[in-house]
């Protein structure tokens, strides 16, 4: 899991970034790293993606915002340290399949 917090005023709400990661290609994974944590950054991103995926909090939250005009009033952000552990399995698990490719085709 890569948590997730949505920030509107005083509320928090927590959501699963994970399943963003798992289809973004490395370019979006870079710009979230340097992109802010507004609505229109990349974390903003992350969250409007978790709530069109399912996460029904979250879809409600953003409608919400909608009707009140006030869609552009929250802020977003992503655990860096979930990322940077998803990340690194990420890579030995690319690292292992590499391993195993090479060794079966000899």
């Amino acid at each position: 899991m890569i948590r997730g917090k949505l920030i509107v005023g005083e509320m928090r709400y927590n959501f699963d970034a994970e399943p963003w990661f798992e289809q973004a290609n490395f370019d979006e994974i870079d710009a979230l790293a340097f992109g802010g944590c507004g609505r229109l950054s990349p974390a903003g991103h992350v969250a409007a993606f978790a709530a069109a995926d399912g996460d029904g909090d979250l879809a409600r939250v953003f409608a919400g915002l909608s009707r009140t005009g006030k869609a552009s009033c929250f802020k977003c952000q992503i655990s860096e340290v979930d990322a940077k552990e998803w990340l690194v399995a990420r890579e030995r698990q690319a690292a292992l399949l590499e391993s195993i490719s090479e060794n079966t085709s000899r």
